[in-house]
């Protein structure tokens, strides 16, 4: 019995190894959004009103290489970023975290919520995510949970800012749980 336990050694020790590999490998950020840390630039998103005070800038020395901006310091009116649509699930509890701080004073808070659309995409409601209150010029982490109404099958991210204030987010993150799908179980 000993001996068979012997050759097992070189065995466990390699499945370890492989293991060990793995789990210092970079994992994917398992996004449902396309672009989570805005390497595609403003591609996937829209302005209202139309400006060009949303861009992408270098964050040095910071966790994260680069950030969305938005200034809406110039802008009479508040400045909301919709995102182009993108896959969900229908009835999946969905994680939105993100990243962001903000620079100079602000009236109201940034938000973030998912807007849900059937098949045609028309919007059937939305999920608020929340509502952020970074610390100026410190990078702070959010996250909120919403779940997918029943006839969802796409959804785009919302994030109105108002007039006179700038944000940055540098990563974005819109996750499905793993077994979080609603359901009915009853015992008969």
């Amino acid at each position: 019995m000993t001996q068979v336990r012997r050759e097992l050694v070189p065995v466990v020790l390699a499945v370890l190894l492989v293991v060990a590999a793995r789990a210092v490998e970079p994992a994917g950020s398992g996004s449902v959004f396309p672009d989570p840390d805005f390497s595609q630039a403003l591609t996937l998103w829209e302005t209202t009103p139309a400006t060009e005070h949303v861009r992408v800038v270098a964050t040095p020395q910071q966790p994260f290489s680069q950030a969305l901006s938005i200034d809406s310091r110039k802008s009479a009116r508040p400045v909301q970023l919709v995102s182009k649509p993108f896959v969900i699930e229908p009835l999946v509890r969905y994680s939105v975290s993100s990243t962001m701080r903000r620079i100079g004073q602000y009236q109201r808070p940034p938000q973030i919520h998912l807007a849900w659309l059937d098949r045609t995409g028309v919007i059937i409601g939305r999920g608020f995510v929340h509502r952020a209150c970074p610390v100026e010029m410190e990078w702070t982490a959010y996250q909120g949970h919403v779940l997918a109404p029943a006839d969802a099958t796409h959804a785009r991210i919302v994030i109105p800012i108002s007039s006179g204030l700038t944000v940055q987010l540098a990563q974005l993150l819109v996750q499905a749980n793993p077994g979080s799908t609603t359901r009915l179980d009853v015992d008969l």
